[in-house]
């Protein structure tokens, strides 16, 4: 993407143009005419790159103080156009772009984020349904020397043995479920703070969280991140 930069013809504001699509920076006569209507050009590279490139030989432009023809800058660096130096951050710049072309970011990449979630979530529960049909045993046992009591020829040792079994099992889970109270919490929280790390919107600079909504819910209801303005699209970004 490129973008125009230079004087506003009436009002002298700065004056952005990305194709057919304009915005505007500054107050009404606050760029001197020392920047000319088409003073430069800022080509959107990778992530966080950007080329400066004066579109006139006689265009005066410094970066961070120096005065170039073309240069690689960073939102961070300061421009200065012009023999007046107005001066203005590429950041800032950056920022009005976006407005005029919302960035379009996949979220193809966030399908297997959340069915991972799913699956851990999934087997901690199983987990603990199997723990618990493991702890139930001690109950079965009290049941059943209960049962002895009412058959006839079953000897009083038996019904020992059982309630001995089941007292010592009792004893054996409780200490297990008191050791151990505080496992699942802490693997539900752990898969809660992983989701809240990693479903996020796609776009750097926003991360927002987006909820505990299902993938295909979330692409068929989602269009644009309704914080950085980020155009959503489910199908992964062509290299």
């Amino acid at each position: 993407m490129e973008v125009i930069i230079g004087r506003e013809e009436k009002g002298q504001r700065l004056h952005l143009a990305v194709g057919d699509k304009h915005a505007y920076m500054g107050t009404p006569g606050c760029v001197p005419k020392t920047v000319s209507r088409m003073h430069c050009k800022l080509t959107f590279q990778e992530e966080g790159k950007y080329v400066l490139e004066n579109l006139k030989l006689e265009n005066v432009t410094y970066v961070n103080g120096n005065l170039i023809a073309k240069k690689t800058v960073r939102e961070a660096d300061r421009l200065e156009l012009g023999s007046d130096r107005y001066a203005v951050k590429v950041g800032d710049v950056v920022a009005e772009v976006r407005k005029l072309t919302p960035q379009e970011l996949s979220l193809a990449h966030l399908k297997a984020v959340w069915e991972q979630y799913q699956d851990d979530k999934l087997a901690m529960q199983i987990q603990q349904s199997r723990s618990a049909a493991i702890q139930s045993v001690s109950g079965i046992l009290s049941m059943l020397s209960i049962a002895c009591g009412f058959i006839p020829g079953v000897s009083n040792v038996l019904r020992i043995v059982f309630y001995g079994l089941a007292l010592v099992l009792s004893v054996y889970f409780m200490v297990c479920r008191y050791k151990n109270a505080d496992k699942y919490p802490k693997q539900l929280k752990a898969l809660d703070d992983r989701l809240h790390h990693d479903y996020v919107c796609p776009n750097p600079a926003c991360g927002r969280f987006l909820g505990y909504m299902p993938y295909e819910d979330l692409v068929k209801s989602q269009k644009k991140c309704p914080i950085c303005q980020a155009v959503y699209k489910s199908e992964a970004t062509q290299p």
